[in-house]
């Protein structure tokens, strides 16, 4: 019987954190494993413990009095048309309120005295700079990640340490052999029921 590969096991499996995400914008989600497959810390997008969730709404944006209007070209007065500002984002639209996904995962570990010196972080999308700066300071080995961040390449930063590596497996594969082992697995067994066994 074919099984899933150890990487897009943990993939899938920040997949489905990602789920538990808190903030509307983009949900993230990581898992970090240890030097024997083992779970160590999950995390994913959202506010700190006790903080209301992000709260994103278009609201319009009060004119300034003293320019209330417009004066076209012929010298007619025209009403300023209506802008709008997202609620709990910075000028950049950027989420004020979230912790990603990895220092979600990385606090959760210092929270119960977890290390995570060796481990590898499975990631939904690749670490902005600052998560990146961070696995770096928690001594990860490995980054495995879906989907390239926008904002942000870490493959490239000169500072990349020479003992971090990372792999990257697109999301459509990722489900892609989820899919195939979960239809070998049933039609080998007659249906779903428990296969036993261990790890």
């Amino acid at each position: 019987m074919s099984r899933l590969p150890w990487d897009i096991y943990f993939l899938h499996l920040a997949n489905q954190v990602a789920l538990r995400g808190t903030c509307p914008r983009r949900m993230v989600g990581a898992v970090f494993v240890g030097t024997d497959n083992e779970v160590l810390s999950t995390g994913y997008n959202g506010a700190p413990r006790g903080v209301q969730h992000c709260k994103h709404e278009q609201v319009p944006v009060i004119p300034c009095t003293a320019v209330p209007n417009h004066v076209n070209m012929d010298g007619a007065t025209e009403i300023a048309p209506t802008q709008y500002r997202t609620t709990g984002t910075d000028k950049n639209g950027n989420c004020i309120t979230a912790v990603h996904a990895e220092l979600n995962a990385i606090h959760n570990a210092a929270r119960l005295g977890i290390p995570l010196r060796g481990s590898t972080a499975y990631i939904t999308v690749a670490p902005c700079r600052a998560c990146f700066y961070a696995l770096i300071q928690c001594g990860v080995q490995r980054v495995v990640y879906m989907e390239t961040n926008p904002y942000y390449d870490f493959t490239t930063a000169p500072e990349l340490p020479p003992t971090l590596s990372f792999a990257v497996y697109p999301l459509e594969q990722v489900m892609e052999l989820a899919s195939i082992a979960q239809l070998a697995m049933f039609t080998a067994n007659g249906g779903y029921k428990n296969t036993g066994g261990g790890a």
